[in-house]
């Protein structure tokens, strides 16, 4: 726990010395950039380190990362010579704000650090592979560092998430194995603070008081980090027996696998949990899965334990989101002189655009597309006229993102490998069941809903009017409704819908014109809710609007239609069909929809009071199925939680390695003993599993111990070359070095790979039956006895 407090300290002390520079590159924000601060200067410092050490002149060290800690410090206390009296005024100004967003990162921090105290293990699922990509940056002694499961290579992946909290984790003496929990921690802890402090300003911005826009910030944490799906509603009506099995079965779309196993008010089934990440699916005739796909959201992420880039990029993601809002709300539409007039704003802006795709490259388009409907809606909100105006607009933008992508071509342009085939885009085959979107979504549409209803319900009321041929009397129409803005929408929805009608109807096996009508209750709703929101969003724009809703509805825009893709197109990955697309899609619709949720408990708030009617029942009945989602939603987290850390046994302990000492304590102590005895230029050799070995214990030695193997989980390698091309004979040569009984190639080998440590133990002789290892006697020393382990050190 030592470990713990001492990463948190040198985060804390990393937002210190960064916010300086923050709040002078972004006044707008009600905390003055706070929260983002520790997002932006662990980026900052990680960054300066890795393009360091890529010169080979400085070694990437905790010492190298403290010393550009001391660099970002001194260069805040620059700003603070220039900027010392207002910062000081602000600050007097907004002390609540600025604690009650620092309590939220500390609260969410020791919250989900608990959770991971007492399920602590890098074991399954793919926390192996989490944990040698951690050991791999921390070990590494410049960048680009190398593959630990590809000898000789550098990591293809997007690694930087890893290089950041490993590094971070490091400056404080804490190594990969509890870094591995810890940085769960701090990911959870940024995200909720950067969520609430974005929704914090954005309602400020609306008028409303301190206390009230920090009550909605704290919605929208509660939101994005705390609450689940439906899974928690359907998981009650069977564990209480009030649904029937047909009932279940409809909604599974096939046999519902109920409980079995009840521990008074939660089940206790083995991963029970599981298929809350798993629930849009169709079924064949024969009970086939045709579209089983991934619906992972925040809470689930971090329950199942998996340091993934989409994890933890949930702060740097907002902080991006939080940035790119910034500059808009602080000059409407960016230009060239705002940028040169604000150094630190545009250097900050360029390193977190830049860097978005190195951490979890889906978080490129994301971001993409939310600059371009900033500078689209401040490009008409400035009514700048034609084609050439909108260019300008989009030209002090665009700079930005070139800045950023340079800033990181090393990796865009070098290291990185596209895992994505021909065609890149593809029509999708089986929609959305309506239950099952329902299921996933119900809880945020229900939040987001007063947003649409306060603000569009005029828009729409007058176009529905006009349809009809009716026309209110005195009513400022042509002020409300701009007819572009209504084409906008229409383009943006309609023309991929009949893309998709088309190249489904011609692509895609069995295809039925029925098909397009099945599709149009998910489609169709999110089609049409796309265009109030884009239609709306521009049309306020045109009328000056520039308050914290304008910039919620372009979230929850750019959020709806993420869904809205989701069902037309995917990503052409090495998976073959939309289960990765819905899985990135929806992760992020997430994250936009916490954001919106939070504004809109604010309006809901707000407006209900002043209902009358129909409205006032409506707004009633809304609260009442709230108030029941809510409970199913916030059952599912506790239940599971529950379920996980008493099922782990471990704990209070945040070595995700501990686990062995209970389970293999021989293979725990040859990890330490390699660790002990290993030079920088060393190259193991362990077993690779017949099937690839992708989600086992295969390659845990070079993952742990920061050695690189031949080769380790095959399967992975595949997906993050997008090819196995250039190492496609290695599972072959790794069993030719243990079964051959011709020294002359196994030195051909040793040799070709510059190998120096052969690992036989458990997994080796499982896998390759009862090994020779005379040859290894003849080539090399056993340094390493311990039980059924033996360790050899090739004489070269």
């Amino acid at each position: 726990m030592l470990q713990a407090i001492a990463t948190l300290l040198t985060v804390e002390l990393i937002g210190l010395a960064a916010f300086p520079i923050v709040a002078r590159a972004f006044p707008v924000l009600a905390d003055r950039g706070w929260a983002i601060s520790k997002p932006v200067g662990m980026l900052l410092v990680a960054t300066a380190v890795w393009l360091a050490s890529y010169t080979r002149l400085v070694p990437n060290t905790p010492l190298t990362w403290w010393v550009f800690l001391i660099v970002l410090g001194f260069g805040s206390s620059w700003v603070l010579g220039s900027d010392w009296k207002r910062l000081r005024k602000t600050l007097v100004r907004r002390w609540r704000i600025i604690v009650t967003i620092e309590l939220i990162f500390l609260a969410f921090f020791l919250m989900f650090l608990s959770m991971r105290a007492f399920d602590p293990a890098a074991a399954g699922t793919e926390k192996p592979m989490d944990l040698m990509m951690l050991t791999a940056v921390t070990s590494a002694e410049y960048a680009p560092p190398e593959d630990l499961w590809l000898a000789g290579e550098p990591i293809a992946y997007y690694y930087f998430g890893y290089w950041i909290y490993g590094g971070v984790n490091a400056m404080a003496g804490t190594g990969p194995a509890v870094a591995f929990n810890v940085g769960i921690a701090l990911v959870a802890g940024m995200a909720a603070s950067v969520a609430a402090a974005l929704v914090t300003t954005l309602v400020w911005r609306d008028g409303a008081s301190t206390k009230v826009a920090l009550l909605a910030g704290g919605v929208s944490s509660f939101l994005l980090l705390l609450v689940s799906n439906l899974s928690g509603l359907w998981t009650l009506l069977d564990i209480t027996r009030v649904a029937p099995d047909w009932l279940l079965n409809w909604y599974n779309g096939d046999n519902y696998d109920r409980v079995d196993r009840i521990v008074t008010w939660r089940p206790d089934d083995f991963w029970w949990w599981w298929e809350s990440s798993r629930i849009i699916n169709t079924f064949g005739e024969t009970g086939n899965e045709l579209d089983r796909t991934i619906q992972e959201y925040p809470f689930f992420s971090f329950l199942l334990g998996d340091f993934h880039p989409h994890l933890m990029s949930i702060p740097f993601l907002l902080t991006g989101i939080t940035i790119l809002t910034a500059l808009f709300i602080a000059h409407r539409s960016i230009s060239f002189g705002a940028l040169r007039r604000n150094i630190p704003a545009a250097l900050i802006a360029a390193v977190v655009i830049g860097s978005s795709g190195f951490i979890n490259f889906w978080d490129v388009g994301l971001l993409l597309m939310l600059s371009t409907g900033l500078v689209i809606a401040g490009w008409v909100l400035t009514r700048g006229p034609g084609l050439k105006t909108l260019i300008q607009a989009a030209l002090p933008l665009g700079a930005l993102w070139i800045a950023g992508i340079l800033i990181y071509a090393p990796f865009y342009f070098g290291t990185a490998e596209s895992q994505v085939q021909w065609p890149p885009i593809a029509p999708v085959k089986y929609g959305t069941r309506p239950v099952h979107f329902l299921s996933v979504w119900l809880l945020l549409m229900i939040v987001v809903a007063p947003i649409a209803i306060a603000l569009a319900n005029k828009y729409t009321t007058i176009v529905f009017e006009r349809l009809r041929g009716q026309k209110s009397p005195g009513q400022p129409d042509r002020q409300l409704i701009w007819r572009p803005a209504w084409i906008t929408g229409l383009a943006l929805v309609v023309v991929p819908w009949l893309v998709w009608a088309a190249t489904h109807l011609a692509f895609n096996d069995n295809a039925r014109p029925a098909d397009v009508i099945s599709r149009l209750p998910v489609t169709g709703l999110l089609g049409v809710i796309s265009v109030v929101l884009i239609a709306v969003t521009l049309s306020r724009a045109r009328r000056g609007a520039d308050d914290g809703a304008h910039y919620v509805l372009l979230l929850g825009a750019l959020a709806i239609y993420l869904l809205f893709a989701a069902e037309l197109f995917f990503v052409h990955d090495l998976f073959g069909d939309r289960m990765n697309t819905v899985f990135k899609f929806y992760y992020q619709a997430w994250i936009l929809l916490s954001i919106v949720g939070g504004f809109g408990t604010y309006i809901w708030w707000r407006d209900h009071p002043a209902l009358a009617g129909r409205a006032v029942w409506i707004s009633r009945t809304g609260i009442a199925v709230l108030a029941v989602v809510v409970v199913s939603s916030v059952y599912f987290p506790v239940a599971s939680a529950v379920t996980k850390t008493v099922g782990s046994g471990l704990g209070p302990n945040l070595d995700s390695l501990s686990f062995l000492e209970a389970r293999d304590q021989e293979e725990r102590d040859v990890i330490e003993k390699i660790r002990e005895m290993a030079g920088a230029d060393d190259v193991l050799v362990e077993a690779v599993d017949e099937f690839g070995g992708s989600y086992t214990d295969y390659a845990r030695i070079a993952g742990a111990t920061g050695v690189p193997t031949i080769l380790g989980w095959l399967g992975h390698e595949r997906q993050w070359h997008g090819t196995d091309e250039s190492f496609a004979d290695r599972q072959g040569d790794v069993e030719t070095i243990y079964t051959t009984d011709d020294e002359q190639e196994l030195r051909d080998l040793i040799d070709k790979y510059s190998l120096t440590l052969v690992v036989v133990g458990p997994r080796e002789t499982s896998t390759y039956g009862n090994i020779d290892m005379s040859m290894f006697d003849t080539l090399g020393d056993r340094i390493i006895e311990l039980g059924d382990f033996t360790v050899f050190r090739i004489n070269r």
